[in-house]
């Protein structure tokens, strides 16, 4: 990180006294090796699954080798709730979003939502920033949109500035559209951590805990977006404003089965220019 960037960024976000809160061990270099280095915290929430019992073990086994000595765990199952949403019109909860297609899990995920809280809330104290998952998942996922909802209600309670990550995939780009008046004008595009990343990619790897794409690459920077709450004090989006993010095309129909192509491919652009044209229209409807 530029040197009187980073300055501007400590002052601005106090990062001496910020937080990173993820679903599961590899989401924090995922989404935010920008950070990793700077914030004072990076909490992990989810652990082990009932489901596969040998993956807590490995995981455990991974934070034990982990090169930063600011990660934390707080070592609950999550809930294993694969393919229970409805990503085409997809519905929120209190809790996360709806799972109509898990009724087998549903409780153990809306269970899990009320525990993050009671535990993050005393994590929460006295903090000034917290980096965590998108309103919309990233790719959609259903863990980190639970994750984000629990950040979000604990923001209001707590008052601390939220920042996420702008990933985003043609899986999860009509719950990114519901929410796209939480964006603001206000983000943020920080350089990759490739080297710690990939450093750390090798230990999940090692120890069998890896949950992504084996030949992911890494974007050179990430653009983070500061919450645009109705309730928030943020820089609103004029008109035709543009801001940056990062697309993912994966295959999810049916099977849910991940492919994946992270950089822009003639392929994606029919479905960028309709969420761009929903955006406009959004903006236009909301100045007139």
């Amino acid at each position: 990180m530029d040197t009187k960037f980073r300055a501007v960024m400590m002052d601005k976000y106090e990062l001496g006294k910020s937080i990173i809160i993820v679903a599961h061990p590899d989401d924090e270099i995922l989404w935010f090796s920008s950070v990793m280095e700077q914030v004072n915290k990076i909490i992990i929430c989810f652990l082990g699954s009932l489901r596969k019992p040998d993956l807590g073990p490995s995981r455990k086994a991974a934070l034990d080798r982990y090169p930063l000595l600011n990660v934390t765990c707080l070592d609950i199952n999550q809930s294993d709730i694969f393919g229970g949403a409805n990503w085409i019109n997809p519905t929120l909860t209190d809790y996360g979003i709806a799972v109509p297609n898990r009724p087998d899990s549903a409780s153990i995920y809306r269970n899990n939502y009320f525990e993050v809280r009671q535990r993050l809330a005393q994590e929460l104290l006295g903090v000034s920033t917290v980096f965590s998952h998108n309103p919309w998942g990233e790719y959609g996922n259903k863990e980190h949109v639970q994750i984000y909802r629990v950040v979000k209600d604990l923001q209001r309670e707590l008052n601390f500035k939220l920042l996420f990550p702008s990933y985003f995939s043609n899986k999860s780009s009509s719950l990114m559209l519901q929410n796209i008046d939480r964006v603001g004008s206000d983000t943020i595009v920080l350089k990759t951590d490739i080297v710690l990343a990939t450093q750390i990619k090798k230990i999940y790897q090692e120890c069998n805990c890896w949950t992504w794409y084996n030949n992911w690459e890494w974007l050179s920077e990430d653009t983070f977006i500061r919450e645009q709450g109705r309730e928030d004090a943020c820089v609103p989006l004029k008109e035709f404003e543009v801001f940056p993010l990062n697309f993912i095309q994966i295959s999810f129909v049916s099977t849910e089965k991940r492919v994946f192509k992270n950089k822009l491919v003639p392929a994606i652009t029919e479905r960028l220019t309709y969420i761009i044209k929903k955006i406009v229209t959004y903006f236009r409807t909301k100045t007139n």
